[in-house]
């Protein structure tokens, strides 16, 4: 079962909430809704903290739980430089200046991150899906969530066991944030890929 997320893709774009909680609370109402009763958990990505935050929540329906490249904390929590906190703004600015365009090159630059080694047709394929998937301002307001998010407190609360898969070279979450993650939940494995 897959799901988009408030205000992207084929979900309603025009939710008022678009926080961590609004997250959480909408896979807790797709489980619900699919009526899962103890089920495996995927976390990719964003996905990651709000998968943890439903794990720790609801230890008797999650059955084991995988992540891969996601984090503990969102981009704006782990910007502890001024470049970093820069960088994490100029991420947003992208987004808001460019997300609509014709013209992919704002969106090149997010391709490139989460497709570091990808062909020409793989880059225009994902900035293409990423500017029908959501407004400018959503994409904004989706970004600055999740950039806020910090789940440090959550992990430990994990009790299913949970396998955390990272890329060495991810240029969106960093390694690090990974090896933190595996070492917050109990009994976690960490794969480096």
């Amino acid at each position: 079962v897959r799901y988009d997320e408030r205000c992207c893709g084929l979900s309603d774009w025009s939710a008022e909430d678009v926080s961590f909680e609004a997250w959480v609370r909408d896979l807790e109402t797709v489980v619900d809704a699919v009526g899962l009763d103890r089920f495996p958990l995927l976390g990719v990505s964003k996905g990651g903290p709000i998968a943890i935050a439903y794990a720790a929540r609801h230890p008797d329906r999650v059955s084991r739980l995988v992540l891969y490249g996601t984090y503990t904390r969102g981009r704006n929590k782990r910007a502890g430089t001024p470049r970093q906190r820069d960088e994490a703004e100029l991420m947003v600015k992208l987004a808001e200046i460019g997300w609509d365009r014709e013209d992919p090159a704002f969106r090149q630059v997010f391709a490139m991150q989460f497709l570091p080694e990808g062909t020409p047709e793989q880059h225009r394929s994902f900035s293409e899906i990423k500017r029908v998937s959501a407004s400018p301002e959503n994409a904004v307001r989706i970004m600055r969530a999740g950039g806020e998010t910090d789940i440090r407190s959550l992990a430990s609360q994990v009790r299913c066991p949970t396998l955390v898969m990272h890329a060495h070279h991810d240029l969106r979450a960093p390694v690090e944030e990974g090896r933190q993650l595996a070492a917050l939940i109990p009994g976690a494995r960490f794969v480096l890929l």
